[in-house]
């Protein structure tokens, strides 16, 4: 599996670890989502927008911040595919897609302490 396309958002002052709520495990080292205690396959982008999510759980991003972050600068993509990613990956985490929340007219959010 060819990974240069599955680049995850990463600094210098946070390094990849693994990423653990009681329903959510994710792992950007190994590539691996888990919801459940089940491995859940994710497409690189849709890794890649869970992945800055949760490092920035509980701050509400932009659609904008989102696209420039996940996306890339320079890309010519519309806001809504934004709406479209995040709805496909609620539906891929299932009982986990619950902790995407959106906040209206803004952006999303993960809430991992969300029961």
């Amino acid at each position: 599996m060819d990974t240069s396309s599955l680049e995850l958002p990463t600094s210098p002052a946070s390094p990849r670890v693994a990423l653990a709520s009681p329903l959510l495990d994710v792992d950007p080292e190994r590539l691996w989502v888990r919801v459940e205690g089940q491995h859940v396959s994710l497409s690189g982008l849709q890794l890649r927008l869970l992945v800055y999510l949760w490092k920035h759980r509980t701050w509400v991003k932009s659609r904008g911040q989102i696209l420039e972050e996940v996306w890339g600068c320079g890309v010519d993509v519309n806001d809504k595919a934004v709406d479209v990613h995040v709805c496909r990956l609620r539906r891929r985490l299932g009982a986990a897609g619950l902790l995407l929340e959106s906040v209206r007219s803004f952006g999303y959010r993960l809430n991992a302490t969300r029961p």
